[in-house]
């Protein structure tokens, strides 16, 4: 009964009854610049350490086992060409004579047990790439990147999937709960520096 959310009114039904709204907009993946906890979407900061935070949510009667379920977090360039499991799981992109990464795993992390109705919120260090190098190919679409996350509670097909999956990504994610897909923006606010959390002591 782990499940995370396609939309903000999905109830975890498979497949999603919702054929209007897209799958795209999970509120269950969000990225902040720093690891600060934060519930706030931020744009990732290309060429630095960026924390993606996705949420899994347990709608069952029972809390869920605290061993066998597994979160697996991706990323890949946007592009009307997307599927599954390409180029998610690791591709290469020749740009203007350069081999650009287009894909890959961020990671893969086990689920602890969570409790009947509850949710835990799982973190993944990510480095994003940086727009300015896919220009050359993509444009003024350089900085249009998507994440996926993939609960899978076995390491065989179907992996635990109630639908068994296709090349086509769209209904793999509307058949499945337990697959969620996030549009990103990238962005270079701070080229070449490196994020710093700083505080300050006042004296009382």
């Amino acid at each position: 009964d782990l499940y995370m959310k396609d939309q903000l009114s999905d109830a975890g039904l498979e497949p999603n009854p919702d054929n209007v709204s897209p799958y795209y907009v999970t509120p269950d993946i969000w990225v902040r610049n720093v690891n600060d906890g934060g519930t706030v979407h931020q744009n990732p900061e290309a060429g630095q350490i960026n924390y993606v935070y996705v949420k899994v949510r347990n709608r069952g009667v029972a809390a869920s086992a605290a061993t066998g379920n597994r979160l697996k977090l991706y990323w890949a360039k946007a592009s009307t060409g997307l599927s599954w499991t390409f180029p998610w799981t690791s591709a290469m992109y020749g740009c203007a004579g350069t081999p650009l990464p287009i894909g890959g795993q961020i990671g893969n992390k086990l689920i602890a047990s969570v409790s009947a109705g509850g949710f835990t919120t799982m973190t993944f260090a990510w480095t994003p790439p940086k727009p300015t190098d896919y220009t050359p190919c993509f444009g003024g679409d350089a900085s249009h990147f998507c994440l996926l996350a993939r609960i899978e509670n076995s390491s065989v097909v179907p992996y635990g999937m109630s639908f068994p999956e296709t090349t086509d990504l769209w209904n793999n994610v509307r058949n499945n709960n337990n697959i969620v897909w996030k549009n990103v923006s990238i962005v270079d606010a701070l080229p070449d520096m490196t994020l710093i959390r700083t505080s300050v002591l006042f004296a009382g």
